[in-house]
Protein backbone atom coordinates (compact mmCIF):
# COMPACT_ATOMS: atom_id res chain seq x y z
CA UNK A 1 0.00 0.00 0.00
CA UNK A 2 1.09 3.59 -0.63
CA UNK A 3 1.07 5.58 2.58
CA UNK A 4 2.92 8.24 4.57
CA UNK A 5 5.95 7.07 6.55
CA UNK A 6 7.70 8.76 9.46
CA UNK A 7 11.10 7.51 10.60
CA UNK A 8 12.56 9.01 13.79
CA UNK A 9 15.87 8.43 15.56
CA UNK A 10 17.62 9.94 18.59
CA UNK A 11 20.99 11.50 17.72
CA UNK A 12 23.88 9.92 19.65
CA UNK A 13 21.75 7.39 21.49
CA UNK A 14 24.04 4.39 20.85
CA UNK A 15 27.02 6.24 22.37
CA UNK A 16 24.91 7.36 25.34
CA UNK A 17 23.87 3.73 25.95
CA UNK A 18 27.54 2.77 26.22
CA UNK A 19 28.40 5.74 28.45
CA UNK A 20 25.42 5.78 30.80
CA UNK A 21 22.83 3.07 30.24
CA UNK A 22 20.55 4.21 33.08
CA UNK A 23 20.36 7.76 31.70
CA UNK A 24 19.81 6.39 28.18
CA UNK A 25 16.85 4.29 29.33
CA UNK A 26 15.43 7.19 31.32
CA UNK A 27 15.62 9.55 28.34
CA UNK A 28 14.08 6.93 26.04
CA UNK A 29 11.09 6.62 28.37
CA UNK A 30 10.72 10.39 28.39
CA UNK A 31 11.08 10.44 24.59
CA UNK A 32 8.29 7.84 24.20
CA UNK A 33 6.04 9.62 26.67
CA UNK A 34 6.35 12.87 24.73
CA UNK A 35 6.07 11.79 21.09
CA UNK A 36 3.71 8.79 21.22
CA UNK A 37 0.63 10.89 22.18
CA UNK A 38 1.41 13.35 19.35
CA UNK A 39 1.57 10.54 16.80
CA UNK A 40 -1.67 9.08 18.19
CA UNK A 41 -3.39 12.50 18.18
CA UNK A 42 -2.85 12.76 14.43
CA UNK A 43 -4.05 9.21 13.78
CA UNK A 44 -0.60 7.81 13.19
CA UNK A 45 0.27 4.20 13.96
CA UNK A 46 3.66 3.06 15.25
CA UNK A 47 4.40 -0.08 13.20
CA UNK A 48 8.00 -0.75 14.20
CA UNK A 49 10.63 0.08 16.83
CA UNK A 50 14.36 -0.35 16.30
CA UNK A 51 15.95 0.50 19.63
CA UNK A 52 15.45 4.26 19.94
CA UNK A 53 14.04 4.56 16.39
CA UNK A 54 10.33 4.68 15.62
CA UNK A 55 8.56 3.92 12.35
CA UNK A 56 5.02 5.28 12.08
CA UNK A 57 2.55 5.41 9.22
CA UNK A 58 -0.22 7.96 8.60
CA UNK A 59 -3.17 7.72 6.24
CA UNK A 60 -3.20 11.52 5.95
CA UNK A 61 -0.04 13.33 4.79
CA UNK A 62 -1.11 16.64 6.37
CA UNK A 63 -1.46 14.86 9.72
CA UNK A 64 2.07 13.47 9.43
CA UNK A 65 3.49 16.92 8.58
CA UNK A 66 1.69 18.47 11.56
CA UNK A 67 2.76 15.65 13.86
CA UNK A 68 6.45 15.91 12.93
CA UNK A 69 6.54 19.65 13.55
CA UNK A 70 4.78 19.34 16.89
CA UNK A 71 7.19 16.58 17.96
CA UNK A 72 10.25 18.71 17.20
CA UNK A 73 8.71 21.82 18.74
CA UNK A 74 7.82 19.91 21.92
CA UNK A 75 11.36 18.51 22.17
CA UNK A 76 12.79 21.98 21.57
CA UNK A 77 10.66 23.39 24.40
CA UNK A 78 11.67 20.49 26.64
CA UNK A 79 15.39 20.88 25.88
CA UNK A 80 15.23 24.60 26.66
CA UNK A 81 14.21 23.63 30.19
CA UNK A 82 16.84 20.88 30.59
CA UNK A 83 20.59 20.75 31.06
CA UNK A 84 22.73 19.81 28.04
CA UNK A 85 23.38 16.24 29.14
CA UNK A 86 19.63 15.53 29.24
CA UNK A 87 18.78 16.94 25.82
CA UNK A 88 16.91 14.69 23.41
CA UNK A 89 17.88 15.54 19.83
CA UNK A 90 15.76 13.87 17.18
CA UNK A 91 16.02 13.49 13.42
CA UNK A 92 12.80 12.88 11.49
CA UNK A 93 12.61 11.59 7.92
CA UNK A 94 9.31 11.75 6.04
CA UNK A 95 8.25 10.07 2.81
CA UNK A 96 5.20 8.96 0.82
CA UNK A 97 5.52 5.56 -0.79
CA UNK A 98 4.91 1.82 -0.72
CA UNK A 99 4.91 0.02 2.63
CA UNK A 100 4.27 -3.68 3.23
CA UNK A 101 3.50 -4.92 6.75
CA UNK A 102 3.67 -8.71 7.17
CA UNK A 103 4.22 -10.82 10.29
CA UNK A 104 4.98 -7.69 12.34
CA UNK A 105 7.75 -6.72 9.92
CA UNK A 106 7.84 -3.65 7.67
CA UNK A 107 9.08 -3.82 4.08
CA UNK A 108 8.75 -1.89 0.85
CA UNK A 109 10.50 0.82 -1.13
CA UNK A 110 8.73 3.56 0.83
CA UNK A 111 10.04 2.19 4.10
CA UNK A 112 13.58 1.91 2.73
CA UNK A 113 13.53 5.51 1.48
CA UNK A 114 12.16 6.89 4.76
CA UNK A 115 14.91 5.04 6.64
CA UNK A 116 17.47 6.55 4.24
CA UNK A 117 16.15 10.12 4.59
CA UNK A 118 16.31 10.17 8.40
CA UNK A 119 20.16 9.81 8.67
CA UNK A 120 20.73 12.75 6.26
CA UNK A 121 18.38 15.01 8.23
CA UNK A 122 19.74 17.93 10.23
CA UNK A 123 20.08 17.32 13.98
CA UNK A 124 16.81 18.42 15.61
CA UNK A 125 15.22 18.84 12.18
CA UNK A 126 12.83 17.32 9.66
CA UNK A 127 13.64 16.22 6.11
CA UNK A 128 11.12 15.08 3.51
CA UNK A 129 11.16 13.56 0.05
CA UNK A 130 9.99 15.09 -3.19
CA UNK A 131 7.30 12.38 -3.33
CA UNK A 132 5.82 13.69 -0.09
CA UNK A 133 6.17 17.27 -1.34
CA UNK A 134 4.01 16.32 -4.31
CA UNK A 135 1.31 15.13 -1.90
CA UNK A 136 1.25 18.19 0.34
CA UNK A 137 2.54 21.30 -1.45
CA UNK A 138 0.40 24.35 -2.04
CA UNK A 139 0.36 25.74 -5.59
CA UNK A 140 3.87 24.49 -6.41
CA UNK A 141 5.25 26.79 -3.67
CA UNK A 142 7.66 25.94 -0.86
CA UNK A 143 4.62 25.65 1.40
CA UNK A 144 3.17 22.43 2.84
CA UNK A 145 -0.32 21.86 4.20
CA UNK A 146 -0.39 20.54 7.73
CA UNK A 147 -3.51 19.43 9.58
CA UNK A 148 -3.91 22.76 11.41
CA UNK A 149 -1.43 25.04 9.72
CA UNK A 150 0.82 25.79 6.77
CA UNK A 151 4.55 25.09 6.98
CA UNK A 152 7.51 26.30 4.97
CA UNK A 153 10.34 24.35 3.36
CA UNK A 154 13.59 24.81 1.44
CA UNK A 155 15.27 22.40 -1.00
CA UNK A 156 18.44 20.90 0.52
CA UNK A 157 19.98 18.83 -2.30
CA UNK A 158 19.39 15.92 -4.67
CA UNK A 159 20.42 12.65 -3.02
CA UNK A 160 21.46 9.30 -4.46
CA UNK A 161 19.83 6.43 -2.59
CA UNK A 162 20.65 2.76 -3.16
CA UNK A 163 17.00 1.78 -3.47
CA UNK A 164 16.25 4.08 -6.44
CA UNK A 165 18.03 4.75 -9.74
CA UNK A 166 17.46 8.51 -10.06
CA UNK A 167 18.49 11.23 -7.58
CA UNK A 168 15.68 12.52 -5.37
CA UNK A 169 15.22 16.08 -4.11
CA UNK A 170 15.08 16.29 -0.31
CA UNK A 171 13.61 19.32 1.51
CA UNK A 172 14.07 20.83 4.94
CA UNK A 173 10.83 21.45 6.85
CA UNK A 174 10.97 24.45 9.21
CA UNK A 175 9.11 24.63 12.50
CA UNK A 176 7.88 28.17 11.80
CA UNK A 177 7.99 30.99 9.27
CA UNK A 178 10.61 33.06 11.11
CA UNK A 179 13.10 30.18 11.12
CA UNK A 180 12.44 29.76 7.38
CA UNK A 181 12.89 33.48 6.75
CA UNK A 182 16.03 33.76 8.87
CA UNK A 183 18.08 31.04 7.13
CA UNK A 184 19.55 32.15 3.77
CA UNK A 185 18.59 29.78 0.95
CA UNK A 186 22.22 29.05 0.07
CA UNK A 187 23.01 27.95 3.65
CA UNK A 188 20.30 25.27 3.96
CA UNK A 189 22.71 22.49 2.94
CA UNK A 190 25.65 23.64 5.12
CA UNK A 191 24.80 21.17 7.87
CA UNK A 192 25.65 18.26 5.55
CA UNK A 193 29.36 19.02 5.86
CA UNK A 194 29.13 19.63 9.61
CA UNK A 195 27.42 16.26 10.11
CA UNK A 196 30.03 14.47 7.95
CA UNK A 197 27.52 13.34 5.33
CA UNK A 198 29.53 12.15 2.33
CA UNK A 199 29.37 14.56 -0.61
CA UNK A 200 29.19 11.52 -2.89
CA UNK A 201 25.59 11.10 -1.72
CA UNK A 202 24.27 14.46 -2.88
CA UNK A 203 24.44 17.30 -5.37
CA UNK A 204 23.29 20.87 -4.73
CA UNK A 205 21.72 22.15 -7.98
CA UNK A 206 20.60 25.68 -8.80
CA UNK A 207 16.94 26.16 -7.93
CA UNK A 208 16.49 29.77 -9.02
CA UNK A 209 15.07 29.35 -12.51
CA UNK A 210 12.65 26.59 -11.55
CA UNK A 211 11.21 28.48 -8.60
CA UNK A 212 10.96 31.97 -10.07
CA UNK A 213 10.22 31.67 -13.76
CA UNK A 214 6.39 31.63 -13.66
CA UNK A 215 5.49 33.31 -10.37
CA UNK A 216 5.11 37.04 -9.73
CA UNK A 217 5.98 36.84 -6.05
CA UNK A 218 5.93 40.59 -5.48
CA UNK A 219 2.41 40.99 -6.82
CA UNK A 220 1.22 38.01 -4.80
CA UNK A 221 2.86 39.44 -1.66
CA UNK A 222 1.14 42.81 -2.14
CA UNK A 223 -2.23 41.10 -2.57
CA UNK A 224 -1.79 38.93 0.52
CA UNK A 225 -0.72 41.98 2.51
CA UNK A 226 -3.87 43.87 1.49
CA UNK A 227 -5.92 40.88 2.69
CA UNK A 228 -3.93 40.91 5.96
CA UNK A 229 -2.50 37.43 5.35
CA UNK A 230 0.85 38.49 6.79
CA UNK A 231 2.41 35.00 6.71
CA UNK A 232 1.95 34.59 2.97
CA UNK A 233 2.95 38.21 2.36
CA UNK A 234 6.28 37.63 4.13
CA UNK A 235 6.78 34.34 2.27
CA UNK A 236 6.27 35.86 -1.18
CA UNK A 237 8.30 38.99 -0.41
CA UNK A 238 11.15 36.75 0.74
CA UNK A 239 10.86 34.51 -2.32
CA UNK A 240 11.04 37.65 -4.46
CA UNK A 241 14.22 38.72 -2.65
CA UNK A 242 15.76 35.26 -2.99
CA UNK A 243 15.06 34.60 -6.66
CA UNK A 244 14.81 38.00 -8.38
CA UNK A 245 17.55 40.60 -8.88
CA UNK A 246 16.21 44.06 -9.73
CA UNK A 247 15.59 47.56 -8.41
CA UNK A 248 12.78 46.62 -6.01
CA UNK A 249 14.98 44.73 -3.54
CA UNK A 250 15.25 47.68 -1.15
CA UNK A 251 11.51 48.42 -0.94
CA UNK A 252 10.71 44.72 -0.62
CA UNK A 253 12.97 44.34 2.42
CA UNK A 254 11.32 47.40 3.97
CA UNK A 255 7.87 45.86 3.41
CA UNK A 256 8.94 42.74 5.33
CA UNK A 257 10.44 44.86 8.09
CA UNK A 258 7.22 46.86 8.36
CA UNK A 259 5.27 43.65 8.98
CA UNK A 260 7.79 42.47 11.58
CA UNK A 261 7.80 45.84 13.35
CA UNK A 262 3.98 45.93 13.63
CA UNK A 263 4.13 42.43 15.15
CA UNK A 264 6.51 43.65 17.85
CA UNK A 265 9.57 41.70 16.66
CA UNK A 266 11.97 44.40 17.82
CA UNK A 267 15.22 42.44 17.97
CA UNK A 268 14.74 40.97 14.51
CA UNK A 269 13.88 44.40 13.08
CA UNK A 270 16.91 46.06 14.69
CA UNK A 271 19.25 43.39 13.34
CA UNK A 272 17.94 43.56 9.78
CA UNK A 273 17.78 47.38 9.86
CA UNK A 274 21.53 47.54 10.49
CA UNK A 275 22.16 45.34 7.45
CA UNK A 276 19.82 47.38 5.25
CA UNK A 277 21.33 50.70 6.32
CA UNK A 278 24.82 49.60 5.36
CA UNK A 279 23.69 47.82 2.18
CA UNK A 280 21.48 50.57 0.72
CA UNK A 281 22.63 53.69 2.61
CA UNK A 282 19.11 54.37 3.89
CA UNK A 283 19.82 56.26 7.11
CA UNK A 284 17.42 59.12 6.16
CA UNK A 285 14.75 56.97 4.48
CA UNK A 286 11.15 57.79 5.49
CA UNK A 287 10.06 54.14 5.62
CA UNK A 288 13.04 53.22 7.80
CA UNK A 289 12.25 56.07 10.21
CA UNK A 290 8.67 54.79 10.37
CA UNK A 291 9.73 51.18 11.00
CA UNK A 292 12.12 52.26 13.76
CA UNK A 293 9.37 54.40 15.27
CA UNK A 294 6.93 51.46 15.50
CA UNK A 295 9.68 49.38 17.12
CA UNK A 296 10.26 52.10 19.72
CA UNK A 297 6.50 52.41 20.25
CA UNK A 298 6.11 48.67 20.92
CA UNK A 299 8.98 48.93 23.40
CA UNK A 300 7.14 51.81 25.17
CA UNK A 301 9.89 54.28 24.29
CA UNK A 302 7.38 56.95 23.29
CA UNK A 303 9.86 59.83 23.20
CA UNK A 304 12.10 58.12 20.65
CA UNK A 305 9.04 56.86 18.76
CA UNK A 306 7.59 60.39 18.45
CA UNK A 307 10.90 61.73 17.08
CA UNK A 308 11.12 59.04 14.39
CA UNK A 309 7.42 59.31 13.47
CA UNK A 310 7.97 63.05 12.96
CA UNK A 311 11.14 62.33 10.96
CA UNK A 312 9.15 59.96 8.75
CA UNK A 313 6.41 62.56 8.23
CA UNK A 314 8.97 65.21 7.30
CA UNK A 315 9.89 63.29 4.15
CA UNK A 316 7.91 64.09 1.01
CA UNK A 317 7.54 60.45 -0.12
CA UNK A 318 5.86 58.59 2.72
CA UNK A 319 3.59 55.60 2.06
CA UNK A 320 2.81 55.32 5.78
CA UNK A 321 1.65 58.93 6.35
CA UNK A 322 -1.76 58.09 7.81
CA UNK A 323 -0.46 55.33 10.06
CA UNK A 324 2.38 57.53 11.34
CA UNK A 325 -0.23 60.15 12.25
CA UNK A 326 -2.33 57.57 14.12
CA UNK A 327 0.63 56.47 16.23
CA UNK A 328 1.65 60.07 16.94
CA UNK A 329 -1.90 60.92 17.98
CA UNK A 330 -1.89 57.98 20.41
CA UNK A 331 1.31 59.35 21.99
CA UNK A 332 -0.13 62.90 22.15
CA UNK A 333 -3.37 61.70 23.73
CA UNK A 334 -1.51 59.46 26.16
CA UNK A 335 0.47 62.54 27.27
CA UNK A 336 -2.67 64.78 27.33
CA UNK A 337 -1.14 66.93 24.55
CA UNK A 338 -4.50 67.61 22.91
CA UNK A 339 -3.44 70.82 21.14
CA UNK A 340 -0.64 68.92 19.35
CA UNK A 341 -3.13 66.35 18.13
CA UNK A 342 -5.53 69.00 16.79
CA UNK A 343 -2.66 70.79 15.02
CA UNK A 344 -1.37 67.55 13.47
CA UNK A 345 -4.77 66.70 11.98
CA UNK A 346 -5.14 70.25 10.67
CA UNK A 347 -1.66 70.19 9.11
CA UNK A 348 -2.40 67.07 7.04
CA UNK A 349 -6.01 68.00 6.28
CA UNK A 350 -5.42 68.12 2.51
CA UNK A 351 -3.88 64.63 2.35
CA UNK A 352 -6.50 63.25 4.75
CA UNK A 353 -9.45 64.65 2.79
CA UNK A 354 -8.27 62.82 -0.35
CA UNK A 355 -8.91 59.42 1.25
CA UNK A 356 -12.49 58.46 2.17
CA UNK A 357 -11.74 56.02 4.98
CA UNK A 358 -9.05 58.07 6.70
CA UNK A 359 -11.06 61.26 6.28
CA UNK A 360 -13.93 59.82 8.35
CA UNK A 361 -11.59 58.37 11.01
CA UNK A 362 -9.60 61.59 11.40
CA UNK A 363 -12.82 63.64 11.66
CA UNK A 364 -13.78 61.38 14.57
CA UNK A 365 -10.36 61.75 16.19
CA UNK A 366 -10.51 65.51 15.80
CA UNK A 367 -13.83 65.53 17.67
CA UNK A 368 -12.29 63.44 20.48
CA UNK A 369 -9.27 65.75 20.80
CA UNK A 370 -11.44 68.91 20.78
CA UNK A 371 -13.73 67.56 23.50
CA UNK A 372 -10.78 66.36 25.58
CA UNK A 373 -9.13 69.77 25.27
CA UNK A 374 -12.30 71.48 26.59
CA UNK A 375 -12.21 69.02 29.52
CA UNK A 376 -15.97 69.16 30.06
CA UNK A 377 -16.43 66.00 32.11
CA UNK A 378 -20.21 65.90 32.13
CA UNK A 379 -21.12 67.85 28.99
CA UNK A 380 -19.51 66.78 25.75
CA UNK A 381 -20.53 66.48 22.12
CA UNK A 382 -18.86 63.61 20.32
CA UNK A 383 -19.59 63.06 16.64
CA UNK A 384 -18.49 59.55 15.66
CA UNK A 385 -19.88 57.84 12.57
CA UNK A 386 -18.79 54.20 12.87
CA UNK A 387 -21.21 53.15 10.10
CA UNK A 388 -19.60 55.57 7.64
CA UNK A 389 -16.17 54.19 8.54
CA UNK A 390 -17.24 50.58 7.97
CA UNK A 391 -18.92 51.52 4.68
CA UNK A 392 -15.62 52.89 3.36
CA UNK A 393 -13.57 49.75 4.02
CA UNK A 394 -12.69 47.94 0.80
CA UNK A 395 -9.90 45.65 2.07
CA UNK A 396 -9.73 43.69 5.29
CA UNK A 397 -6.20 45.03 5.84
CA UNK A 398 -7.62 48.55 6.21
CA UNK A 399 -9.66 47.47 9.23
CA UNK A 400 -6.54 47.70 11.40
CA UNK A 401 -6.89 51.51 11.32
CA UNK A 402 -10.24 51.28 13.14
CA UNK A 403 -8.36 49.80 16.10
CA UNK A 404 -6.74 53.20 16.67
CA UNK A 405 -10.18 54.86 16.77
CA UNK A 406 -11.44 52.22 19.22
CA UNK A 407 -8.49 52.95 21.51
CA UNK A 408 -9.28 56.68 21.52
CA UNK A 409 -12.96 56.01 22.18
CA UNK A 410 -12.12 53.70 25.10
CA UNK A 411 -9.81 56.32 26.61
CA UNK A 412 -12.32 59.12 26.04
CA UNK A 413 -15.20 57.30 27.71
CA UNK A 414 -12.98 56.15 30.58
CA UNK A 415 -12.01 59.80 31.04
CA UNK A 416 -15.70 60.71 31.23
CA UNK A 417 -16.55 57.81 33.57
CA UNK A 418 -18.78 56.16 30.96
CA UNK A 419 -17.72 52.58 31.65
CA UNK A 420 -20.54 51.07 29.61
CA UNK A 421 -19.43 52.77 26.39
CA UNK A 422 -15.75 52.06 27.08
CA UNK A 423 -16.50 48.35 27.50
CA UNK A 424 -18.65 48.40 24.36
CA UNK A 425 -15.76 49.66 22.21
CA UNK A 426 -13.28 47.37 23.93
CA UNK A 427 -15.49 44.43 22.96
CA UNK A 428 -15.62 45.72 19.37
CA UNK A 429 -11.81 46.01 19.35
CA UNK A 430 -11.46 42.46 20.68
CA UNK A 431 -13.68 41.09 17.90
CA UNK A 432 -11.78 43.05 15.25
CA UNK A 433 -8.35 41.92 16.48
CA UNK A 434 -9.50 38.31 16.24
CA UNK A 435 -10.96 38.89 12.77
CA UNK A 436 -7.65 40.33 11.55
CA UNK A 437 -5.74 37.49 13.23
CA UNK A 438 -7.90 34.89 11.48
CA UNK A 439 -6.92 36.38 8.12
CA UNK A 440 -3.31 35.34 8.84
CA UNK A 441 -2.80 31.77 7.65
CA UNK A 442 0.39 31.05 9.61
CA UNK A 443 0.01 29.96 13.25
CA UNK A 444 3.14 31.78 14.46
CA UNK A 445 2.40 35.23 13.04
CA UNK A 446 -1.25 34.87 14.02
CA UNK A 447 -0.27 34.41 17.67
CA UNK A 448 2.25 37.25 17.49
CA UNK A 449 -0.44 39.54 16.07
CA UNK A 450 -2.79 38.66 18.93
CA UNK A 451 -0.29 39.20 21.73
CA UNK A 452 2.73 41.34 20.82
CA UNK A 453 1.69 44.74 19.36
CA UNK A 454 1.49 47.32 22.13
CA UNK A 455 -1.61 48.95 20.66
CA UNK A 456 -3.44 45.60 21.06
CA UNK A 457 -2.27 45.31 24.66
CA UNK A 458 -3.45 48.88 25.32
CA UNK A 459 -6.84 48.09 23.80
CA UNK A 460 -7.27 45.11 26.11
CA UNK A 461 -6.24 46.85 29.34
CA UNK A 462 -8.68 46.25 32.18
CA UNK A 463 -11.34 48.94 32.55
CA UNK A 464 -12.15 49.88 36.13
CA UNK A 465 -15.81 49.93 37.18
CA UNK A 466 -17.16 52.91 39.12
CA UNK A 467 -19.57 51.85 41.86
CA UNK A 468 -22.24 54.39 42.86
CA UNK A 469 -22.97 54.95 46.55
CA UNK A 470 -26.60 54.04 47.37
CA UNK A 471 -26.83 56.99 49.85
CA UNK A 472 -27.84 54.67 52.69
CA UNK A 473 -31.23 53.73 51.25
CA UNK A 474 -30.66 50.08 52.19
CA UNK A 475 -29.34 50.66 55.71
CA UNK A 476 -32.01 48.44 57.25
CA UNK A 477 -31.49 45.40 55.06
CA UNK A 478 -28.71 42.87 54.79
CA UNK A 479 -26.54 43.37 51.66
CA UNK A 480 -27.21 40.80 48.99
CA UNK A 481 -24.39 38.56 47.90
CA UNK A 482 -23.40 39.33 44.32
CA UNK A 483 -23.55 36.05 42.44
CA UNK A 484 -21.03 35.62 39.68
CA UNK A 485 -20.72 32.69 37.33
CA UNK A 486 -17.10 31.97 36.55
CA UNK A 487 -16.69 30.49 33.09
CA UNK A 488 -14.17 27.66 32.90
CA UNK A 489 -11.96 28.29 29.86
CA UNK A 490 -9.54 25.76 28.35
CA UNK A 491 -5.83 26.69 28.33
CA UNK A 492 -5.41 25.02 24.92
CA UNK A 493 -7.70 24.47 21.95
CA UNK A 494 -8.59 20.78 21.74
CA UNK A 495 -8.91 21.00 17.95
CA UNK A 496 -5.77 22.85 16.80
CA UNK A 497 -3.59 23.20 19.92
CA UNK A 498 -3.85 27.04 20.10
CA UNK A 499 -2.34 28.29 23.39
CA UNK A 500 -5.18 30.23 25.02
CA UNK A 501 -3.23 32.61 27.30
CA UNK A 502 -5.82 35.38 26.85
CA UNK A 503 -8.72 33.16 27.96
CA UNK A 504 -10.71 33.51 24.73
CA UNK A 505 -14.06 31.69 24.76
CA UNK A 506 -13.69 30.75 21.09
CA UNK A 507 -10.41 29.76 19.41
CA UNK A 508 -9.11 32.61 17.18
CA UNK A 509 -7.28 30.00 15.09
CA UNK A 510 -10.04 27.52 14.19
CA UNK A 511 -13.21 28.85 15.88
CA UNK A 512 -13.58 25.88 18.27
CA UNK A 513 -15.45 26.56 21.53
CA UNK A 514 -12.97 26.84 24.43
CA UNK A 515 -15.37 26.73 27.38
CA UNK A 516 -16.49 23.69 29.36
Amino acid sequence: MNTNIMFTDIVGYSKLTGDDQNLALELLKEHDKLIEPIIERYEGEIVKRIGDAIVAIFKNSANMIQSSVEIQQSLKNRNNRSIQSRHIILRIGLHHGEVIIKNDEVYGLGYELASSIEPICEYGGIALSHDLYNQTHENEELILNGANNHFFIRPIAEFNFKSITKPMMIYKLYLNLLDWYDEPKDMVCNYLVKQNISNDLYKVPKFDDKLSSETNHHELADNFFKQHNLSYAVYHYKMYLDYYLNDNQESTELNILYIFSTLGLGRLVNRVCKIIKSQYNLSANADLFFINAITYFNQKEFGKAAIDFENALSKKENQFLFEACYYLLVIFYFNSEYKKGIDLIAYYKKQISSHKLHSVIFDSLNSIFLNSQKNHKDNYELTINITAILDNIELIGDKKFILFLYWFLIQFYKQHKNTKQALYFQDKAHILINELANAISGFQLKNLFLDKPLIHQMLMEEIDFDFIDDLGLDDFSEPEQIKTTEIDVFNFCTECGFKNDNKFQFCPSCGNKLTK
